[in-house]
Formats: structure tokens, sequence, C-alpha cells
């Protein structure tokens, strides 16, 4: 049976805070999509002409980059749920702001992770009025097609 992404979030939490995670994520590209950019040093970069890029700058790039990445493999219907350039800002924006409080590794991935896992719960709960709406859509239907008869 697949993991749910809630499942997904709590084991990629014990794995940030048991594994050593720069190891893990050596050789992971730099996240460059959906109008985020995780860099280390943002003198180096790049901006087009016209193009709209949130940085988060931190020694720590590459790891939230691999987590980033793990993202992917868990939350695929969570990511479909929001437009990615609005998931991926949010978790720039919570990079960012534990970016400016502290430099700890541990701190940052976490930070980002919680809003990932916030997202989570949110695009549950949308889904879930959806599905409710729908419901009593069809019984209100249904309830007309009885009146009629």
């Amino acid at each position: 049976m697949a993991k749910t992404a809630l499942e997904f979030l709590s084991e990629l939490r014990i794995q940030i805070l048991t594994e050593n995670i720069s190891k893990l994520a050596m050789g992971c590209m730099l996240y460059d999509e959906n109008g985020v950019r995780f860099t280390e040093d943002r003198e180096d970069e790049y901006v087009r002409s016209g193009e709209q890029v949130t940085f988060v700058e931190s020694q720590y790039a590459q790891e939230l980059s691999w987590m980033v990445l793990k993202f992917r493999e868990g939350l695929f219907d969570v990511i479909s749920y929001y437009d990615k350039q609005i998931f991926y800002g949010k978790l720039a924006e919570a990079a960012n702001l534990c970016v400016a409080r502290t430099d700890d590794r541990t701190a940052l991935l976490l930070a980002v992770l919680e809003e990932a896992t916030l997202l989570t719960v949110q695009a549950q709960m949308f889904k879930n009025q959806d599905m409710k709406d729908e419901v009593l859509a069809c019984v209100a239907s249904l309830t007309d097609v009885a009146d009629k008869a």
C-alpha cells in the first residue's frame, strides 16, 4: 500500500533528524525551477531580463535542493493540487525566513518541511471540502428527482 503524503513527510522528518543529509545531497543539482532558485552565492547567478525569481541563498542550497526533489516523489498529488509556482514559492519564503534567523542546516530543512506539511494539510482540507460539496450537490439533485416523481 502506498504511503500517504503525511506518512512520507513524517519519514522525511526522521531522515533529516537522524541521517547525514549533506552526504545524501552530495552531487545534487541546485533547484532552479518554477520561479525559485536555491544558490550558495546569489552574486554568481544570472537572471534573464523580465524573469521573476525568488532566490534562497544558503550554504545548504544543495541539501534544500535534495529535499525539494524528494517532495516530487512523495507529494506529487499535493504539488499537482497547487500551482507549482505557488507551492515552491511558499517553500522558498519559509526557507528565506529561516535563513534570516539562523544558519543551522537542520532548522532550515525542518522549516521547509513544516511548510510542505502545512500545504499538504491545506490541500487535503480543500479536497475534502470539494468532495463534500459534490456529495451535497448530488443529494440536492436526487431530492429534486424524488420530488418530481
